[in-house]
């Protein structure tokens, strides 16, 4: 019975809500020596398996009007605060920064 391990590492870089650019790197171990079709004096055969793309996203995207959003509600917030002092909004202000926060993973 032949197993194999994977080792690998793949980023994907956006550039904007719908295209990215990916980047993957993988070494795969083969745990026999004749995958290659050659007995070499090495217990196991590796290779390498790397890749290099562009995507593109499908459909519509909601975090655009979600940010407007935010940046619409934050601007009425920080206008209640300016307008009335005694109105405590911090907590108001925090889920927002964690909702765009949410929405940038």
């Amino acid at each position: 019975m032949e197993g194999i391990a994977i080792v690998g590492l793949g980023m994907d870089f956006r550039i904007d809500d719908k295209w990215s650019i990916t980047l993957e790197s993988a070494n795969r171990i083969m745990n026999a020596d004749a995958m290659d079709g050659r007995i070499s004096g090495f217990k196991y055969d590796i290779y390498n398996y790397t890749s290099a793309g562009i995507a593109f996203k499908f459909g519509k995207s909601n975090k655009v009007k979600i940010l407007k959003g935010i940046v619409t509600l934050r601007k009425k917030i920080t206008h209640l605060k300016r307008k009335h002092k005694n109105i405590n909004t911090t907590n108001q202000l925090n889920l927002l920064r964690l909702i765009y926060l949410i929405l940038h993973l």
